[in-house]
């Protein structure tokens, strides 16, 4: 039987917790062949993929689909981001107008 998406959430969160790459711990990309095989399928339809989305958001984590793959993150790590702010959004248009003066 294919593991459902709260199952494939669950091997996610291992990797998340495990040593690799030089971290203890901590954010990653897999590529989509991994993935396919962390899912134990041959393709991963889009909604199936939503289902472990949305799964993977009900235990902290943010996943990102990529072309070539899915990268792996805290939500809380995203949520302490630089806010940008109008008056930045400003600023930058203001210099790219000016630039074409």
């Amino acid at each position: 039987m294919k593991p459902t998406p709260k199952q494939i959430v669950k091997r996610i969160i291992k990797l998340y917790e495990m040593e690799f790459g030089s971290k203890e711990r901590g954010r990653f990309f897999i590529p989509a062949e991994l993935f396919r095989r962390l899912a134990d399928r041959r393709r991963i339809e889009d909604s199936f993929k939503d289902q472990v989305i949305n799964e993977a958001y009900e235990n902290d984590l943010v996943i990102t689909d990529h072309s070539d793959g899915y990268s792996i993150i805290e939500e809380k790590v995203m949520t302490n981001y630089r806010r940008v702010t109008k008056g930045v959004i400003e600023e930058v248009l203001k210099k790219a107008k000016n630039k074409k003066k």
